[in-house]
């Protein structure tokens, strides 16, 4: 343009856009895949931006909830005592850009809440910065039905032997009692007990499983000497053990403020674990690392050690490892307890392992 703003001549640029062209036509394909491939899922699938806003959800959100749109849907179908959980998980993976998983009850269009797993996971350029989420909801009602129905009978069965078992318990301590150690009949006796015993610690365990489920696990926090507790554990399974030596090292320089009791039932079940699956070995390691603000506590056997596929499971509920399972007895329920223990401590609890190398047990404690 001149001075007076008319037009005096045209500039203009022609700039290869090819690529691009090329580019967007690739991420519509897959896209389109993508969305073809949802739709033939049973799952609700759905997709999100950056910022978190919904940019696509599959036909079967509508089909179920009976809502168009997914954003209001979300929370109208999300039962009220689970929608905090629901956005405290969410926050939190966006804040981490971390994959997340939990259970949530989803009201269907007939007015029905069924149990849900929630499954979500941020998508990622090359240089790790998010671009999308991703997640699906599958419907897991009827497994948690059943598992609540297996739960209350295990409950309900467990409570009603205690009492028997309770009772056999104390008349052979007092037979025991009237009955010489040199009497053939006391070591039958012993032998007996022996067995109830391990009955009893067998229902206890189912118990435990049953309160953790149902949020009823009692804990009775005091401060104390955790280093005089493992110590007195480690002498306690000592006295049983004819074939192991329980090596000590490190300590806890301050007191923790915790469940004692139920420290030691975690103490207990690794020692006992780590006894049980290294018949060939003859030691077992305790250690004990006072770390910035936590303590850290390993327990390591040189016993038949497991594949590192099983890591990720052997803390859930009935988990067995199948290649052990016929050697050794078990519920599957000790490591699943003793971790609901130690995380309503605030605490973690992980393992490594390597077959026939043997295991090593880790939890850590706040201080």
């Amino acid at each position: 343009r001149d001075e007076v703003g008319a037009i005096t001549k045209w500039i203009g640029t022609l700039t290869n856009i090819d690529e691009r062209k090329k580019a967007e036509a690739v991420l519509q394909e897959s896209e389109t895949r993508f969305r073809t491939l949802a739709e033939t899922l049973p799952q609700m699938i759905w997709m999100r931006t950056v910022d978190g806003k919904i940019e696509y959800a599959s036909e079967n959100w509508e089909r179920y909830s009976g809502i168009k749109d997914i954003s209001e849907a979300w929370k109208a179908m999300t039962h009220p005592d689970d929608w905090d959980m629901v956005m405290s998980v969410w926050e939190k993976a966006k804040s981490n850009n971390t994959a997340y998983r939990y259970e949530v009850r989803l009201k269907n269009k007939e007015g029905e809440y069924r149990w849900h797993n929630a499954a979500g996971e941020p998508l990622k350029d090359e240089g790790g910065n998010v671009i999308k989420w991703i997640g699906a909801m599958t419907d897991m009602h009827d497994q948690k039905t059943r598992e609540q129905q297996k739960d209350e009978f295990i409950s309900i069965a467990s409570h009603e032997m205690k009492t028997p078992l309770t009772t056999a318990k104390g008349f052979i301590e007092l037979l025991l009692r009237s009955l010489s150690e040199e009497n053939q009949t006391a070591l039958f006796a012993t032998k007996v007990k022996q067995a109830v015993d391990k009955l009893n610690d067998f229902i206890t365990e189912l118990l435990d499983a049953s309160k953790i489920q149902n949020g009823q696990l009692n804990y009775n926090i005091t401060t104390f000497d955790f280093n005089k507790m493992v110590e007195e554990t480690i002498e306690n399974i000592q006295l049983t053990s004819k074939n192991h030596i329980i090596q000590k090292t490190g300590n806890c320089s301050q007191q923790i403020t915790g469940d004692r009791s139920r420290l030691q039932q975690v103490v207990t079940n690794l020692l006992t674990n780590a006894l049980k699956y290294s018949p060939k070995a003859d030691k077992v390691l305790v250690n004990i690392e006072e770390q910035d603000r936590n303590i850290q506590v390993s327990v390591q056997d040189f016993g038949v050690g497991m594949s590192e596929h099983h890591l990720d499971k052997i803390f859930n509920r009935y988990y067995r490892v199948q290649e052990h399972a016929f050697l050794f007895q078990g519920l599957g329920i000790g490591l699943h307890i003793s971790s609901n223990i130690i995380q309503r401590h605030e605490g973690k609890m992980w393992a490594e392992s390597e077959p026939d190398k043997g295991s090593i047990f880790y939890f850590t404690l706040p201080l």
